[in-house]
């Protein structure tokens, strides 16, 4: 943060204002958790199947995504396409009203305004590392509601208590916070970079309007992807310490990584990826089109 004139704080935007920016951002990340909770179900129940078994030596329940729709509807109801609901609505408030909320002050503040690719980088990181840390005791609900195992049946309150008290307090709620910083870290970057610039390529080369719909949705699909491409084997890592209460079996992000790769190969981290775009792609879309709307508009009402 940096000190401000008072002159300059009274003459700062109303739409500009942090706690705008952090409710618009909450605003659409959770827009689009609605839609996409269904597919971040599937991706964890992936991930999880055949855990630290070679490949062959376990049993396939889920063959592909769309198999695994079909079964955890099937056994489970429609219902559970939406479990996790509550803890995601609260993960996208603490992470993303923080990530995104701050990233363009961040931004400008490294930049000084003008566009710059390493600045975006390091802001896109940062941002993504401090939301990590503040959404960590709700996505570690989320992961355990979803996993199907029946940890968790009630409330993100309950699973939180629930937590607090096997595990021996407040630092029950960080167990696998730091996969989850690390993953936050590098898919924060790769999506924000990629967004600005592709952003920056549509308006400046092929004079693009920034408003435009197309040019929003395009660049969301853009981010999609390389969000995921780069996310993919860190969030493996962190759903399986996330999801385990035994605290040998993972030692850190590096013995995860580790184990994962001895027992399972290289597939391993690629375990859930179609299923993890699936859910990510669209989220990643949504939430970059409610977010630039949403800021539109309160540009037009707050100016």
């Amino acid at each position: 943060m940096t000190y401000e004139p008072k002159s300059q704080v009274q003459q700062r935007p109303r739409h500009k204002h942090p706690a705008v920016q952090f409710t618009l951002a909450a605003a659409a990340s959770c827009g689009a958790v609605t839609l996409t909770n269904p597919a971040d179900v599937i991706k964890i129940r992936m991930q999880l199947q055949g855990e630290l078994k070679k490949r062959g030596s376990h049993e396939v329940k889920y063959r592909n995504v769309f198999h695994a729709f079909r079964v955890v509807a099937h056994e489970e109801g429609m219902g559970a396409l939406q479990r996790g609901l509550s803890a995601a609505y609260l993960q996208q408030i603490s992470r993303n009203g923080v990530r995104l909320g701050s990233y363009d002050a961040v931004k400008t503040f490294l930049s000084g305004g003008e566009y710059n690719y390493v600045a975006n980088f390091v802001a896109g990181g940062f941002v993504g590392a401090i939301g990590a840390l503040s959404a960590s005791p709700f996505l570690l609900c989320k992961v355990r509601m979803q996993s199907g195992d029946g940890k968790y049946k009630g409330s993100v309150w309950k699973a939180l208590a629930e937590e607090y008290r096997v595990g021996g307090g407040v630092r029950a709620w960080y167990h696998g916070a730091w996969p989850s910083v690390v993953r936050s870290t590098v898919g924060s970057s790769s999506q924000l970079v990629s967004y600005d610039a592709t952003a920056h390529f549509l308006h400046h080369t092929m004079q693009q309007p920034k408003d435009a719909v197309t040019t929003q949705l395009a660049c969301g699909f853009v981010s999609s992807f390389f969000v995921t491409l780069a996310m993919n084997p860190f969030d493996v890592v962190m759903t399986r310490n996330y999801n385990t209460r035994d605290k040998h079996k993972y030692s850190g992000v590096l013995d995860t990584m580790l184990q994962t790769l001895r027992t399972e190969g290289v597939h391993g981290f690629l375990k859930g990826f179609w299923a993890h775009y699936a859910r990510l792609g669209p989220h990643t879309i949504l939430t970059f089109f409610f977010w630039e709307r949403l800021k539109m508009e309160a540009e037009r009402v707050l100016r």
